[in-house]
């Protein structure tokens, strides 16, 4: 969030590097903060491949559901995920549902309603833990722009409103007023780019009235407010560059305790990975001793 790659203190971690890609790594942690900034919650399953390799990867935040003890640690027991059996054929409506578990995760198959669940398969892993780890954005987990959605959506609609209006100005009805044409004399004249009227008649095209000035200054009002409540500055704003050093600190303030909130709470994700790791390869280790 400030610009710096995250540094690694914990014990053992240079150890895991070793075994994993770093590339991989940091390309995962990236899709992981960004999930979680998106849905303000992120989910990661750790496991082992067919080659005995540690790997993780994400699962799609809106298919999991997280399942605490009720201590007050609040540990993760269960994580569950459910997606659609089949993807292509609409007709099936069954869902795949997998529970991760301390110990073992649980396969079932259940229809669109879940009123009855069928065990399909059962596997047994070896992280003594639920091995998922949940990366929540904020105590809220509520994605990074949930405050600020609704005024999105009316600043949206005000430049999809006046471009509207602009087309409808461009395509305005042209009203001949005290004047009587027919239609082979509306062609010529719309050829030609000429108006024949009587001297009594007169044209003018039918417009609505728009007011420029309101519609700029709800576009600037929005604008100030969305960036005001998310409680970030508008880095494109000649005023804000123009301030001095320690103005310009001040008013990061907020922003800087925002973004450091958020980075603490990846590293409690990231040093979860690191303990799902570590356990695994603290059981290599003891059979190679």
């Amino acid at each position: 969030m400030t610009g710096k790659p995250i540094t690694y203190s914990n014990e053992g971690f240079d150890e895991v590097i070793d075994i994993l890609n770093y590339n991989d790594v940091t390309t995962e942690d990236a899709e992981l903060l960004k999930t979680a900034l998106v849905y303000g919650l992120a989910y990661e399953v750790c496991y082992i491949d067919e080659e005995s390799k540690i790997r993780f990867r994400l699962f799609d935040s809106k298919e999991c559901i997280p399942i605490y003890d009720n201590s007050l640690n609040g540990d993760l027991l269960y994580v569950v995920r459910f997606y659609k059996e089949d993807l292509v054929n609409e007709q099936n409506d069954n869902y795949i549902v997998e529970v991760y578990g301390p110990s073992d995760i649980k396969y079932y198959r259940s229809g669109s309603t879940f009123s009855s669940f069928v065990p399909i398969d059962f596997q047994s892993h070896f992280f003594d833990q639920c091995p998922v780890t949940v990366f929540a954005l904020n105590e809220e987990e509520d994605s990074i722009f949930k405050q600020v959605m609704s005024l999105q959506d009316a600043y949206n609609e005000l430049i999809s409103g006046s471009v509207d209006d602009f087309d409808a100005f461009a395509d305005a009805y042209l009203v001949l007023k005290g004047a009587i044409a027919e239609s082979d004399e509306l062609e010529s004249m719309k050829r030609n780019r000429v108006l024949m009227i009587d001297q009594d008649a007169d044209a003018f095209y039918l417009t609505k009235d728009i007011n420029n000035t309101q519609i700029e200054y709800l576009l600037n009002t929005t604008n100030d407010q969305i960036y005001k409540i998310a409680n970030c500055p508008d880095f494109t704003d000649e005023k804000f560059m123009a301030q001095s050093g320690v103005a310009i600190r001040y008013k990061l303030v907020g922003f800087e305790n925002q973004a450091a909130a958020i980075e603490n709470n990846m590293h409690k994700a990231l040093q979860r990975r690191i303990e799902l790791i570590a356990g695994i390869l603290s059981l290599t280790n003891e059979e190679q001793q």
